[in-house]
């Protein structure tokens, strides 16, 4: 269950990650939702779902099918049953282009984001290969646990992830979509 004020922020960001995120063509999206962890991850894999098949998001239409890849530093046993409660939702009996990673890499790290990247860039020819389309959206989930984030206050720092997911971004013309779930005290 969630409360009004997790609703509320979902229609006030909705506008913003369905402009960017449903038109795939490289970016950022951001997905704050506050410490109610179900409800940003059911957001994340409805997202997801719908960009794989196509289908409308928050009654908004996607723009273009794509393939997703979730990298799930965090909570990666539970994306298969959300996936496919999703699934049956919006695309029942569609094998969907939808992946995810459990064993992401320090993405902070150089070494890991051209990790990562070279991932990314077999599971797009996979994605072109299976389901004839490319790789559009990647969703980190969560934001501090791909980027070993200790503070997440500290300015330096922040510029420093917003630069790395700004260049998988345009390594992969893909949108990435960072999930960021913030504490009760925030």
């Amino acid at each position: 269950p969630c409360g009004q004020d997790q609703l509320d922020v979902v229609a006030r960001t909705q506008a913003v990650v369905v402009e960017i995120a449903l038109r795939p063509v490289g970016g950022l999206a951001a997905v704050e939702l506050g410490h109610g962890e179900d409800l940003l991850d059911v957001v994340a894999v409805d997202l997801a779902v719908s960009l794989a098949s196509g289908s409308s998001f928050f009654s908004h239409p996607t723009l273009e099918r794509v393939g997703v890849v979730i990298l799930a530093a965090e909570g990666a046993q539970t994306f298969a049953s959300r996936i496919e409660v999703a699934k049956d939702q919006k695309a029942p009996g569609n094998l969907l282009p939808i992946a995810w990673l459990a064993d992401v890499p320090n993405l902070a790290q150089q070494r890991g984001l051209r990790e990562i990247i070279n991932r990314l860039k077999a599971v797009d020819a996979l994605f072109r290969d299976s389901h004839t389309v490319r790789l559009g959206a990647v969703i980190c989930d969560t934001l501090a646990a791909c980027f070993a984030i200790d503070d997440e206050n500290d300015n330096s720092k922040a510029a420093a992830v917003i630069r790395h997911l700004k260049e998988l971004s345009d390594r992969l013309n893909v949108v990435v979509i960072p999930v960021h779930h913030y504490g009760k005290s925030a």
